[in-house]
């Protein structure tokens, strides 16, 4: 059933950037709660509906009426942006930029507004390391605009962690990050005239990328196997251990198995099957000589594993990983754009590798 109140959010998020002034304003949602307190130390200008509404140095604001006449009661329509000429305190989070409050589903969301090339400089500066080549910087700055344009496009605004991108407000960007945003300014991804769905990953360990319809299901011209030059990666070779009686205590919390027993004996494991690039795709293990089929993008997620190119192994003690990659493998590898621009290779000849039949172009607001 479609849920009226996420779409009239949606709706009133995109309206009200659609008319901004600023067409490259990123709405980054940086907070969820049921009451927001907001304070700054000169006065906080307050605009509903982008109408002028109150001024204050402090507010709060609620998602319900508790009859409190200093509280602030959002509804779901209701669409409020602060701003202030000093930094904007919210819940202890100190913010240089201007805020949105709406409301969904009964909980207050606060987004920061940031304008886009900002946003981008602060991502590039989480997602990769300052100190490698400026064309790789340059790369992940395309992909970081891009990633987050079409984000805004299907849901309206951007997460600021690892479910999206890594963002930080406070984080300070180095000089050759600025650099590389700026050279890139307004450049994005495309395929066929329209805003590019892009992924990246540290490294994909196999010497090839991975299908992008092995991970989600879904089939996107662009977004196959390529060659990987990640040799410098850390992740080329890793092991993770596991001891058996945490091996059945996930795989029972998680409801792989059914075994009401606290006893356990595994019996085997073994790779049943492999995706198209050759990364493990289910596993199977035996205990108490019961058979059970766990996905190894499942295990990578309750393991906390770094890649599903991995074989496994058991003894009578530890449940054994050998892999190698780090991430998804999906998209661009950021350890062989890392050695692509170490070979003198362009930015924009990175992205036309790990996105074929993809350009570069400005961004058309």
């Amino acid at each position: 059933m479609i849920n009226i109140r996420s779409i009239l959010f949606l709706v009133f998020i995109l309206s009200f950037f659609a008319t901004n002034s600023d067409a490259y304003t990123v709405p980054v949602l940086i907070s969820t709660a049921k009451v927001f307190h907001i304070s700054s130390q000169s006065e906080i200008v307050l605009r509903k509906d982008k109408q002028p509404y109150k001024t204050s140095r402090i507010f709060v604001f609620s998602s319900f009426s508790d009859n409190n006449s200093g509280h602030i009661y959002v509804f779901e329509n209701d669409t409020f942006e602060v701003s202030s000429k000093d930094p904007i305190n919210i819940d202890g989070l100190e913010v240089n930029s201007n805020l949105m409050i709406g409301e969904k589903n009964g909980f207050l969301n606060a987004f920061v507004l940031i304008d886009l090339e900002s946003y981008v400089k602060k991502v590039v500066s989480c997602e990769m390391p300052s100190s490698w080549p400026i064309q790789a910087l340059e790369a992940q700055a395309i992909l970081a605009r891009t990633y987050a344009l079409k984000k805004i496009k299907e849901n309206g605004y951007i997460l600021p962690n690892s479910l999206n991108q890594n963002f930080d407000i406070r984080s300070l960007v180095p000089k050759n990050i600025e650099e590389a945003v700026d050279k890139t300014n307004g450049e994005i991804i495309s395929y066929k005239g329209s805003i590019a769905s892009v992924f990246y990953h540290s490294s994909s360990g196999m010497g090839m990328t991975e299908n992008v319809e092995n991970v989600w299901g879904s089939q996107i011209p662009y977004l196959i196997p390529v060659r990987d030059y990640d040799k410098f990666s850390p992740y080329v070779h890793w092991i993770k251990k596991i001891p058996l009686d945490k091996v059945f205590e996930t795989l029972k919390n998680e409801k792989f198995i059914q075994d009401s027993s606290n006893d356990y004996k595994f019996n085997g494991v073994k790779i049943i099957s492999i995706d198209s690039s050759g990364r493990a795709e289910k596993v199977e293990f035996t205990i108490n000589k019961k058979k059970y089929i766990v996905t190894s993008l499942q295990l990578r997620k309750i393991f906390g594993l770094y890649s599903t190119n991995f074989r496994v192994t058991i003894d009578e003690r530890f449940l054994s990983f050998e892999g190698s990659g780090s991430g998804h493998g999906v998209g661009l590898s950021q350890w062989g754009a890392y050695a692509m621009a170490k070979s003198n290779i362009s930015y924009k000849n990175i992205i036309k590798h790990y996105f074929p039949g993809t350009e570069v172009t400005k961004f058309d607001p």
